[in-house]
């Protein structure tokens, strides 16, 4: 079976999206020919991450799909459609969505090819998955349970299947050495991409209520600067530290930290981070909402974290609490190798 993965940044910014291409395309690669079709390498990180200002005429092109990342979705593909057309492949998987979905889909139409779209849902509930689902791809992959229910409100033409995203047990796990960070413990570490929905900012004012502790905050993004500076005015340098590193790095800062906690809001598609977190043992405390129960289970606790107070007592909580193996045992559920069988057994089919 040949099969294409379409992801634009793909080997330049590490995602969710791009972990996901990176851990399913390997595995399918073991029996499968898969190809993955990306920029190459001819953008620069920061630009790749670079968004239209939310001006007036800013939200117009987003609401269009004419923003700057959509229109170079848009450009990629049309660049990469003569190799798709001329693969004779049987699946094409448009990670980036929006464009790509409606170029292929009119592909479809006029019968110029008789490829099968799958949809993965990374971009998580609201409008470019709404867009991705009624353009009616063959298949639509939700990232969680919730998800699988809203994308079956939104049609039931397109086929919806629950896999969740992933984790590499061996690489994140209890065992990794820690990596030294010079921090006031117990540490609190939070990984997330420094963009408003993230509120990382909630977490640095819970986290500065507590009597001791620190946060440790792996990160870049738009609001880089923003909590950067928030992070030294209310917890200073011996209780805050923001860096980023490598992604093969990201283990031992797990495993030099107590606690994990993400409280982003209820549209993000999943949180990788989540599962990571927890194969290497760590407890975790997140948003309390259907999807992050689902992920967590029993292996933290689930918090309100607009309520700062709540948040910081939970924080708290968590960090007096032995949660013994069951951070671990639930990361277990979510290991790349079943879901990249998941993915090919809705292929082969």
């Amino acid at each position: 079976m040949k099969i294409a993965f379409l992801n634009i940044y793909q080997g330049i910014v590490s995602r969710g999206a791009e972990n996901f291409v990176k851990e399913v395309s390997s595995r399918l690669k073991e029996k499968h020919q898969v190809d993955v079709f990306s920029i190459d390498g001819r953008i620069s990180e920061e630009k790749a991450r670079s968004q239209t200002p939310l001006t007036f005429w800013g939200k117009i092109l987003y609401k269009f799909f004419l923003d700057s990342h959509s229109r170079r979705v848009l450009l990629f593909t049309l660049s990469v459609l003569p190799r798709i057309l001329k693969g004779g492949f049987g699946w094409v998987i448009p990670v980036d969505g929006g464009w790509q979905v409606l170029i292929l889909k009119i592909l479809k139409l006029f019968k110029l090819t008789k490829f099968k779209i799958l949809v993965s849902g990374q971009a998580g509930i609201g409008r470019d998955d709404l867009r991705n689902l009624r353009m009616r791809p063959d298949v639509f992959v939700a990232l969680t349970q919730r998800a699988g229910k809203w994308a079956k409100e939104i049609t039931r033409e397109v086929r919806v299947v629950y896999i969740p995203n992933g984790v590499d047990l061996k690489k994140f796990n209890p065992e990794v050495k820690p990596a030294k960070i010079n921090l006031e413990r117990p540490i609190i570490i939070c990984v997330a991409g420094l963009n408003p929905y993230k509120r990382v900012d909630l977490t640095i004012k819970a986290t500065s209520k507590l009597d001791k502790g620190s946060l440790l905050l792996l990160g870049d993004g738009p609001e880089g600067e923003k909590i950067e500076n928030l992070g030294q005015k209310l917890l200073g340098p011996k209780r805050f530290l923001r860096t980023t590193v490598l992604y093969e790095e990201v283990p031992s800062y797990y495993t030099a930290s107590d606690l994990f906690t993400l409280v982003s809001e209820s549209s993000e598609a999943f949180g990788s981070a989540y599962v990571e977190a927890m194969a290497c043992g760590l407890p975790v405390v997140a948003t309390d909402d259907e999807s992050r129960r689902e992920i967590i289970g029993e292996a933290g606790f689930f918090v309100d974290p607009e309520d700062i107070n709540e948040y910081t007592q939970t924080l708290e909580k968590a960090l007096k609490t032995n949660f013994g193996d069951k951070p671990r045992q639930q990361a277990q559920k979510f290991s790349w190798d079943k879901i990249a069988s998941q993915y090919e057994e809705i292929m082969v089919k």
